[in-house]
């Protein structure tokens, strides 16, 4: 076979190879991910977002304070973590009030500075505009209790308190306070007073019938407004298989 021939079934090779029907090339979608099922915490929180935005608020933005029926129950962490929840469902910014004197552990908790915030307002020396909220998550926004040295002399005064949660509830969508206990509320009761709700925290197998009902008549005789209160640390002994046949 000479040298023209081999060049001449190379040539046809090609060609063979160009004019075959060509494969459509691959597309690869993009992988959807299939929406995960909420926990049963998540699922919790919504539900109780829903309840709060079923509560009348006169076409206001929702203000709502968490109170212990006693110290150590887990109502901080219970507002810190609807607030963050909040701030991942709802259009509009969350706004996280400090207003526990007996333990104030938010501005550690999120590692801000405990300066310009409620105490720093209420005695008069800033202005709800001059304070400046540090955000803390997407969405949300942590106003810290402040650090006043006359903290202990300090009286809220309920027009102060009114005026101050007029200007939050114009600049977000959601207003959440973290109280003192509820035998520990006197300093916080004016602005306790002001909250649309409040919900008392109980913790469970730790608080006693005896106490829960002895800080919800204590905050009622106070003249704040409790429309429910949290379970907190619920445990469930039934293996799931079991509750499913219930």
């Amino acid at each position: 076979m000479n040298n023209n021939t081999t060049v001449q079934q190379n040539a046809n090779a090609r060609e063979d190879v160009e004019n075959r029907p060509q494969k459509a090339p691959r597309y690869s979608e993009p992988r959807r991910r299939k929406p995960r099922a909420l926990s049963s915490r998540q699922a919790n929180y919504d539900a109780l977002l829903w309840r709060l935005n079923s509560l009348p608020s006169a076409g206001k933005t929702m203000t709502v304070g968490f109170s212990g029926c006693q110290a150590g129950v887990g109502s901080t962490t219970l507002a810190a973590n609807l607030a963050l929840h909040a701030g991942s469902q709802l259009a509009e910014r969350v706004l996280l009030i400090d207003a526990n004197w007996r333990s104030p552990s938010l501005q550690k908790v999120f590692r801000v500075a405990n300066e310009g915030g409620l105490l720093d307002v209420l005695s008069g020396e800033l202005s709800p505009r001059e304070c400046e909220p540090k955000p803390i998550g997407e969405n949300v926004d942590l106003l810290p209790l402040g650090n006043l040295s006359d903290s202990n002399g300090l009286e809220m005064q309920s027009h102060m308190v009114a005026e101050m949660l007029e200007y939050f509830q114009a600049e977000y969508g959601l207003v959440i306070v973290d109280l003192p206990v509820a035998e520990a509320l006197s300093k916080a009761l004016p602005l306790a007073r002001e909250l649309d709700t409040v919900l008392l925290v109980a913790r469970s197998e730790a608080t006693k019938r005896q106490e829960a009902q002895r800080a919800l008549r204590r905050l009622e005789e106070d003249g704040v407004l409790v429309t429910g209160a949290l379970l907190n640390r619920h445990r469930d002994y039934l293996p799931r298989w079991l509750r499913r046949w219930l």
